[in-house]
């Protein structure tokens, strides 16, 4: 058996019969010919930053482990191939040292490139899609290396074509990225702020993401356990209770709300249930403070939704998913 507990943010005691590791797609082949790979007997860990791992894995387990940058244009319009196991916050800065430039404001992140197209990740007004230009996939199911194009891709917020089409391994990602620093500053936390350079807008978002995000060692977490809940205006303008809530326009009909001042407003920042519940620093986050599993973190996550619904009526989903 193999021990998974400290593959995964929150520490969860975890095992797996069967783990196997890759760094390109001809290793990946290999593994999908000589253990029989098919749909729904194996699944893709990352760092397990966005992930709940169960207390015994039944499938296979794949982690990617290749970290190339291959520069294909480093001209005006830069294009780079990176490679699935690269830990994000790597890429930041190896872009920063290139002055390839686009990705700044979503440093800090913890995870691999190769799960971040999957959630689509996002942070201080921007998303990861934005700079994606395909992506390198290995088909379990027709064996085959494809490329996925960014409008194949779906992306919208926190999501991707790749959550429900598990048959799809990402290799690696192409990004499209600038020769020119522009600053994006859209951001409130980042509104009426200059910066001279990248690697001074990448330290700023750092520094901010450090504040908000209770320290990983001693409160194991995943960051954002819920997303913020974009409903309509129609809906929200219905919903008296609602007006108390910070809102953000999402589109001309849709109102983004904030999923950690909801919780907050109802009490249950810093509520525990066994060993793990909501931070005390911030009320979005769900930290692990002794010894717990899946379940617990079941059981907490419903308690939350189950008294938003009953409050404001609305439905919180999960950002992080189940293994």
């Amino acid at each position: 058996m193999y021990d998974l507990s400290h593959q995964n943010s929150l520490k969860l005691q975890s095992t797996a019969e069967t783990y196997l590791e890759f760094s390109n797609t001809d290793e990946l082949v290999e593994i999908s010919k000589n253990y029989g790979l098919e749909q729904g007997n194996f699944c893709v860990i990352g760092e397990g930053t966005n992930s709940i791992f169960p207390i015994s894995f039944k499938n296979i387990v794949l982690k990617a482990m290749g970290k190339d940058i291959k520069i294909i244009n480093s001209h005006e319009n830069i294009l780079i191939e990176v490679s699935a196991g690269l830990e994000w916050d790597d890429l930041i800065d190896f872009c920063c040292e290139k002055n390839f430039y686009g990705l700044e404001n979503l440093a800090g992140i913890p995870g691999t490139v190769g799960a971040a197209p999957v959630q689509n990740i996002g942070a201080y007004g921007k998303e990861v899609s934005e700079n994606i230009s395909k992506i390198e996939v290995f088909d379990i199911k027709q064996k085959a290396i494809k490329y996925i194009d960014n409008e194949e891709c779906k992306f919208s917020y926190r999501d991707s074509f790749f959550k429900k089409n598990k048959h799809l391994i990402i290799t690696s990602v192409f990004f499209s990225l600038s020769s020119i620093f522009n600053a994006n500053l859209s951001y409130r936390d980042l509104q009426n702020k200059s910066f001279s350079s990248a690697q001074a807008l990448i330290n700023y978002i750092r520094k901010i993401r450090l504040k908000k995000i209770p320290d990983r060692i001693s409160y194991p977490n995943l960051g954002s356990f819920f997303k913020n809940p974009i409903i309509g205006k129609k809906s929200f303008n219905k919903n008296p209770k609602l007006s108390k809530l910070t809102s953000l326009s999402a589109s001309p009909d849709k109102v983004k709300l904030s999923a950690g001042e909801i919780i907050e407003s109802l009490g249950l920042k810093g509520m525990r249930i066994n060993g793990c519940g909501m931070s005390a620093q911030h009320a979005l986050v769900l930290v692990c403070t002794g010894f717990c599993n899946a379940n617990d973190i079941r059981r907490v996550e419903k308690t939350v939704k189950e008294i938003v619904f009953n409050e404001y009526q609305i439905n919180l989903e999960t950002e992080p998913f189940y293994l």
